[in-house]
């Protein structure tokens, strides 16, 4: 209760602080694109809960993010260590 009491607080003195700001609005046409995209996500999350049971599905996609972050850190790391002439990594 602490913490949301202070998180409403927060968010309380931001709204005050950017009360003046005037935001531009939101596209309506963003704002359909970005939902059909999340209602084309959610239709294939049903399709492929019928195939399989979700816990399978998200450990399945949790590994497939975590080799897809792996090999973009092996890659950053190769191209740091070619940037070393004398270590000659090519």
């Amino acid at each position: 209760m602490i913490i949301y009491g202070l998180l409403e607080l927060v968010l309380a003195v931001l709204g005050v602080l950017f009360l003046p700001i005037k935001m531009a609005v939101f596209p309506v046409s963003v704002a359909t694109v970005v939902l059909q995209i999340l209602d084309a996500l959610a239709t294939g999350a049903g399709v492929m809960k019928t195939f399989c049971h979700w816990s399978y599905i998200s450990g399945l996609l949790s590994f497939i993010i975590g080799m897809n972050v792996m090999v973009t850190a092996y890659h950053v790391i190769m191209w740091g260590l070619r940037k070393i002439p004398f270590l000659n990594i090519h």
